[in-house]
């Protein structure tokens, strides 16, 4: 996110120096990032996070076992 923002911080400082609407698309990108944020660590519980965890770990080692 912080690379795409930088391009295009220089896009619109080459372009179009007077308005600086670049802040748009970040504010968005920030507003996203938070909400997936929201729905995968505070809304999902922490337990069904880890679970799903441990179950990728267990798939992963009886795949290598074969």
């Amino acid at each position: 996110m912080i690379h795409r923002t930088f391009r295009l911080i220089v896009i619109n400082l080459r372009n179009s120096p007077e308005y600086l609407w670049f802040i748009w698309p970040s504010v968005g990108w920030g507003i996203g990032l938070f909400f997936h944020g929201m729905g995968v660590f505070v809304f999902t519980g922490k337990s069904a996070i880890r679970e799903r965890m441990i179950e990728k770990e267990i798939e992963s080692d009886l795949s290598k076992k074969q």
